[in-house]
């Protein structure tokens, strides 16, 4: 089980269990942790968790946001979700929805 917390952002205000299928994509020069789900080598579903408290975070808006990544395009933001659960399944549904296209 993967789990993010403070380790690499100092002042996170939460602990996440990264949902089974994503991974935790968290680097420190993002403005915020975050979690993807891969759908091909150029393609992944990534969610974008903000700080819990609304005053630390960089912009206005929900505390998910769930977009969609390409090698070639770079990310593109399709929702905005106040709980992780309603972030995970608009991803999986991106995630369902390229899979079909795919085939």
């Amino acid at each position: 089980m993967e789990i993010i917390s403070n380790q690499i952002f100092e002042n996170f205000d939460d602990v996440i269990v990264v949902p089974e299928g994503f991974i935790s994509t968290t680097w420190r020069n993002n403005a915020c942790p975050s979690i993807c789900r891969e759908i091909d080598a150029n393609t992944s579903v990534t969610i974008w968790i903000d700080y819990k408290n609304p005053e630390l975070r960089e912009t206005v808006g929900k505390r998910f946001i769930v977009s969609f990544e390409t090698f070639d395009d770079g990310f593109t933001p399709m929702d905005e979700f106040d709980t992780l659960e309603e972030a995970v399944t608009k991803a999986n549904q991106i995630f369902e929805e390229y899979q079909n296209a795919a085939n």
